[in-house]
């Protein structure tokens, strides 16, 4: 969508890709924050309302290459915030001898949900326009407020009786094989990522693959990874 209808060069999404993800992790740092002092409900139900809201100035933006490259920017601010309130809120819901299932059941959802969006993705490019894209998620994305209105409890029936009274960096750090675990997934997501971000791009400029095309081919993976990574582990 940037380099075809807002026309951006390759090298400057490069970089508005950078400064999302750097906005992003710093928000999503603070956001960790506040969720334990506030409750994680209202982080989740803000960063889905700002979701809504970014893709309605997808919409607006039309072809005006530095108000969309501007958005893509701060894109990071309303996607990865609502992370670490997502992930908390499982040891919040459910008891420590369950923490395993529900964590291997909130990736699988996630798969379930990369496996679906490409192609529902693809299938509005390809009836209608990048605009019924923006337009979709942002119904998406408003459906999911909604659901987590109505379901989400004000707090979580195993919640913390008080915030943490340490700082969560310190503690992070002096763990040093979770710091080696925690530097093992930055590599790997540094070859996830390009792989994600890169390759569509590659393939849809340079060697003819149609962005349909391409959503249809993305979701083999989550869909592989949704039907066989549980049962997998178990076995190993």
């Amino acid at each position: 969508w940037a380099i075809r209808r807002l026309g951006a060069q390759e090298s400057t999404l490069g970089v508005a890709f950078l400064v999302n993800a750097a906005a992003g992790a710093a928000a999503a740092y603070l956001v960790g924050h506040l969720s334990d002092r506030f409750g994680r409900r209202p982080l989740v139900l803000a960063t889905l309302a700002g979701q809504v809201a970014l893709m309605v100035g997808f919409l607006a933006v039309g072809g005006n290459e530095l108000a969309g490259l501007g958005l893509v920017c701060v894109a990071g601010l309303f996607f990865q915030p609502g992370n670490p309130a997502t992930q908390a809120i499982v040891a919040d819901l459910v008891p420590v001898a369950r923490h395993e299932a529900g964590y291997a059941a909130v990736r699988v959802a996630s798969n379930l949900g990369t496996t679906m969006g490409p192609p529902f993705g693809a299938v509005l490019i390809a009836l209608a326009s990048w605009s019924a894209l923006f337009a979709g998620a942002a119904l998406v994305a408003l459906l999911g407020f909604v659901l987590a209105l109505r379901l989400f409890p004000a707090r979580g029936a195993f919640s913390p009786a008080e915030p943490p009274a340490r700082r969560s960096m310190p503690v992070v750090l002096h763990d040093r094989p979770f710091v080696l675990f925690l530097l093992s997934a930055l590599l790997a997501y540094l070859v996830y990522v390009s792989f994600e971000l890169v390759l569509p791009i590659s393939l849809v400029q340079s060697h003819g693959v149609s962005p349909v095309a391409w959503g249809l081919i993305f979701v083999l993976n989550p869909l592989l990874v949704a039907l066989f990574q549980l049962p997998l582990t178990a076995r190993l």
